[in-house]
C-alpha cells in the first residue's frame, strides 16, 4: 500500500530513489539502513529516455530460468501457457518442463529444444514489461532474439513465429555436427585467418569474433590463433551456426516463412544481418530470414545503431546477463554512454528473477522511464494510504 501510493500519489522529481527487497521486513530495514543492496538513488535531469530491448541468443539457457517468475508473476505465467499450448503439437512435449524444471542438461542444450524454450521465455518476459507499461524504441536480439523482436513487432503472428523458431531449432539440430571458438582479436585480422569452412559467426565488438565452422578447421585456426597471441574459448555448442553448415536447412526454412503471414514491423528493431534498423521490406521478405542463418551476426554494429541517440537505456531480456556486458564493452569511450540493465539475474546470482525483475524496474524509473504503476500493482490490490508529504510547503512571508 506504501508502494503503491507512492508510486501514484506523488509527482515525479529529478532525484529519485528505490528501495527492494523480497520482504516487507527486507524494505524496512532497508530504508532505515539505506543498504546499498536493496536501495539506489540517481537524479535524471532529462525527461522520457530511449529504451532498447536486447534479446538474447542461443547459449544463455540454464535450467529452471523462468520457475519463479512463472510461479508469481500471473501475467508472465498466461504468456507461457498460451505459448506451451500452441507449441505442444508442434514438439510433441510440454515446453515448461525445460523453462520451469530441472531437465536433462543434455537435452536442455538440443537445439531443437533450446530455441523454443529461449523464444517463448523472452517472449512472456517482454509481455510482462509491455504490461507493466515499459515500451522500447526499438529492439535490437542476437540471431534468435531476432525473432523475439519480429513476433512482438507483428511481423510475424504468435503462432506463426512459434512454428517458425520450432522448425529453425529442429532443421539446425539435423545438420552436420559443428563447433564454434570465440576469438578475441580484431575482425580484419579474424577475417583474413579464416581457413576453407569457416565463417565469421558473429562480430561482438572490438577483439570479440565468434568463428564458426567444421571442428577440424577450427582446430586448424586454433593453432594459428595461439601463434598470433590471439586468447580463444570454445563454445559449448554442438553445431557450427551462421556457418556454410548450415547452408542446406535455407531454403526449407525461406518456404516455411514464406507460407506465414507476415506485416510491417510496427516497432523498429535492428537487423543482424546489416546492423542497421530494418526495411520493412527485409522483415517480410522470407529471403531475408534464410540469410539470416547463415550471415554475420552483425551486434556490434547493431548496438551502435540502437545506442545512437544520448540517454539510451539498453535492457536485456532473457536469461542473464550475455548481451548486457557486451554492449558495454562496445559503447565504452562512445560519445553517447548508455544504461545498461539485465531483467533476469546470472544463474550464479543468488537473487531470485523475481527480485532482480523488481529490482531492474526501480533502476528504469531512476533512468528516466516511468512505469504504468497501477498495471505493475493491479494483481496485488493495493489502497492508498495516508502518508507523510514531502516538505516543499511554500510559504510567502511578506515583507
Amino acid at each position: 500500500d506504501a508502494g503503491y501510493t507512492l508510486a501514484v500519489g506523488r509527482r515525479e522529481f529529478p532525484h529519485r530513489r528505490t528501495v527492494t527487497g523480497p520482504d516487507t521486513g527486507a524494505v524496512a530495514a532497508a530504508l532505515q539502513t539505506r543498504d546499498p543492496a536493496h536501495t539506489h538513488t540517481a537524479h535524471t535531469a532529462h525527461g522520457s529516455t530511449p529504451l532498447v530491448f536486447l534479446f538474447s541468443g542461443q547459449g544463455s539457457q540454464h535450467p529452471r530460468m523462468a520457475h519463479d517468475l512463472y510461479r508469481e508473476e500471473p501475467h508472465f505465467r498466461a504468456t507461457v501457457d498460451e505459448c506451451a499450448r500452441i507449441l505442444r503439437p508442434l514438439l510433441d512435449t510440454d515446453i515448461r518442463d525445460l523453462l520451469l524444471t530441472t531437465p536433462d542438461p543434455a537435452q536442455l542444450d538440443q537445439t531443437r529444444w533450446t530455441q523454443p524454450a529461449l523464444f517463448v521465455l523472452e517472449y512472456a518476459l517482454a509481455r510482462l514489461w509491455l504490461h507493466w507499461g515499459i515500451t522500447p524504441t526499438g529492439m535490437l536480439g542476437h540471431s534468435l532474439g531476432e525473432w523475439t523482436a519480429a513476433t512482438l513487432a507483428g511481423v510475424f503472428t504468435l503462432p506463426d513465429a512459434l512454428r517458425l523458431v520450432a522448425l529453425r531449432g529442429q532443421l539446425m539440430q539435423d545438420q552436420a555436427p559443428g563447433a564454434m571458438l570465440n576469438t578475441m582479436a580484431d575482425r580484419d585480422e579474424v577475417e583474413k585467418a579464416l581457413g576453407p569452412g569457416l565463417s565469421l559467426a558473429a562480430h561482438n565488438g572490438p577483439r570479440d569474433c565468434v568463428v564458426s565452422g567444421p571442428q577440424e578447421a577450427l582446430d586448424a585456426f586454433a593453432r594459428t590463433a595461439r601463434e598470433h597471441g590471439w586468447p580463444t574459448q570454445p563454445l559449448t555448442t554442438s553445431h557450427a551456426f551462421h556457418s556454410e553448415l548450415m547452408a542446406p536447412m535455407v531454403e526449407e526454412f525461406t518456404a516455411a516463412v514464406a507460407a506465414a503471414e507476415r506485416r510491417p514491423p510496427t516497432l523498429p528493431f535492428v537487423s543482424n544481418v546489416t546492423g542497421d534498423w530494418i526495411t520493412p521490406e527485409q522483415a517480410q521478405d522470407p529471403r531475408y530470414w534464410g540469410r539470416h542463418i547463415l550471415a554475420t551476426v552483425e551486434f556490434a554494429a547493431g548496438v551502435l545503431t540502437a545506442a545512437h541517440g544520448p540517454h539510451t537505456t539498453l535492457l536485456e531480456v532473457g536469461p542473464g546477463q550475455t548481451l548486457r556486458s557486451l554492449a558495454r564493452r562496445v559503447l565504452n569511450g562512445h560519445e553517447h554512454p548508455a544504461t545498461t540493465l539485465n531483467s533476469l539475474p546470472h544463474k550464479r546470482d543468488p537473487r531470485t528473477a523475481v527480485q532482480t525483475l523488481h529490482q531492474t524496474l526501480g533502476q528504469l524509473w531512476l533512468h528516466g522511464t516511468t512505469p504504468d504503476w497501477d498495471a505493475y500493482h493491479a494483481d496485488r490490490n493495493p489502497r492508498r494510504i495516508p502518508l507523510p508529504t514531502h516538505p516543499f510547503h511554500r510559504k510567502k512571508h511578506w515583507l
